[in-house]
């Protein structure tokens, strides 16, 4: 029994490093590139790392995995960073405008809108990331499919950004946690949750061929 009860805790300080180690240079790469150049291909390349993880290969060497993901995805996740910055930036004006009319049944509806639009806003950016490492897809394809997806599944999208509100939470309160534990986490649980996601539509694509 004690044994059982080490080798669990072994392999939870394992797991640990390893998240330790992929923040930090996740981190330590996005500083280097002045965070506009690099902040986001660190995270698909993050992403690339730990998506391998769930696949079993927790072998591979950390830096090798990220920079390869890195390179290879470097200019499709910088354009698809821009498209996303620029719908925030539409979300944020149409936000100013509306707030202005607050107290009009106009402004309210309008603020209605942006909320729920904010939130699909904020789970594409979530799936679309490992859609991309996942599947060739054209930018706009890309756009299409994490949409369909999430509107097939938004509950699991839902859940998945409630767990990244709340580890950005936690990482505000305890702000070391930013250097060493939330990047790696926040990509660990995105993958997690798209995991869930591509086999639930698998399922059902192999059902509707029944």
């Amino acid at each position: 029994m004690m044994d059982l009860i080490m080798r669990k805790m072994l392999d939870g300080c394992e797991w640990i490093m390893r998240i330790v180690k992929l923040n930090l240079i996740c981190v330590l790469t996005s500083a280097l590139g002045i965070v506009v150049f690099s902040f986001l291909p660190a995270l698909v390349g993050g992403l690339y790392v730990t998506r391998g993880w769930l696949k079993g290969e927790t072998d591979l060497p950390i830096w090798k995995r990220f920079w390869q993901g890195f390179k290879q995805y470097y200019g499709k996740s910088q354009l698809l960073g821009w498209i996303l910055a620029i719908g925030y930036l539409i979300l944020y004006v149409d936000y100013s405008f509306f707030n202005r009319l607050q107290g009009d049944v106009i402004g309210s509806l309008g603020l209605g809108s942006l909320v729920i639009l904010s939130g699909i806003w904020m789970m594409l950016t979530i799936y679309i990331f490992p859609l991309m490492l996942t599947k060739n897809l054209s930018i706009l394809r890309l756009f299409k499919v994490s949409f369909f997806s999430i509107m097939a599944y938004i509950h699991y999208l839902f859940i998945a950004l409630i767990g990244i509100l709340a580890i950005l939470f936690i990482s505000y309160l305890l702000p070391g946690m930013w250097v060493f534990l939330t990047i790696g986490t926040i990509l660990f649980w995105v993958n997690c949750f798209y995991r869930i996601v591509e086999h639930k539509l698998s399922q059902k694509h192999v059902l509707m061929k029944i």
